[in-house]
């Protein structure tokens, strides 16, 4: 897992709390924010981000739009 990738997995797990659901917009809007160079990612890059994390298994993204982190 790449440090991005790793810092994305953090912020979902922050973001979904106790129930585990992460609203997707705001934590990805949130991860590039402040992030140097990663201020210009393009939605392209975001989206293979998340899907990097949903094909590793450390990570679901249900019909509502949120991020599940998957249990170790």
């Amino acid at each position: 897992m790449t440090p991005a990738q790793q810092r994305l997995l953090d912020l979902i797990r922050v973001y979904g709390g106790a129930d585990g659901g992460a609203e997707y917009w705001p934590v990805v809007n949130d991860w590039v924010r402040d992030r140097g160079p990663a201020k210009s990612l393009a939605l392209r890059n975001i989206n293979r981000t998340v899907d990097a994390l949903i094909k590793a298994g450390a990570v679901t993204l249900d019909d509502d739009g949120l991020l599940h982190v998957k249990a170790a």
